[in-house]
């Protein structure tokens, strides 16, 4: 019984350690809700530098972030974009061992590019940037929890824009 027991042990520890033994790099995306804004964090647990994109654009073609909000069993994806140019070069950074990089989204805006009506959603927000490659930047996905978010609907005009300009 012991040496199963051993047995057992040494591939748990194994299959633990080939799981952390990759060389991709740890990023963790956290988000929080503001009054006005949406704060979205990406943060390297990693113990190297990692290289990401931050125009944080919200568009569904060659934007790196996108928000879905889910209302019990309906889901309101994005129906409307921004106008945005392609990503250069100077649209990325070395993110170092534990460095913080992140943007405040307007929430008026992010509510409208979904058509939310005013009330509370479950919001999951997914960091991909299809572009890394052409950059030699981080390549995967980084989906976060889902994160509680209110918003009032205001029915005034508002321009649709990159959330920086």
């Amino acid at each position: 019984m012991a040496k199963h027991y051993l047995l057992l042990s040494g591939i748990l520890m194994f299959l633990c350690a080939a799981a952390y033994a990759d060389d991709s790099p740890h990023i963790s995306m956290t988000v929080d809700d503001q009054s006005d804004s949406i704060i979205v964090l990406l943060r390297n647990l990693g113990e190297d530098p990692v290289k990401i994109r931050t125009d944080y654009l919200v568009d569904p073609v060659i934007g790196d972030i996108s928000f879905e909000f889910s209302q019990g069993d309906k889901v309101y994806s994005q129906t409307s974009h921004v106008h945005a140019e392609l990503p250069g070069e100077s649209g990325y950074t070395i993110l170092a061992p534990g460095g913080i990089s992140g943007f405040a989204f307007d929430k008026d805006i992010v509510s409208r590019m979904h058509s939310l009506p005013s009330g509370c959603y479950f919001a999951v927000v997914t960091f991909h940037d299809t572009f890394a490659a052409k950059f030699a930047a981080y390549e995967g996905a980084i989906k976060s929890v889902p994160r509680r978010v209110c918003v009032v609907s205001d029915k005034g005009a508002s321009k649709l824009t990159h959330p920086e300009s």
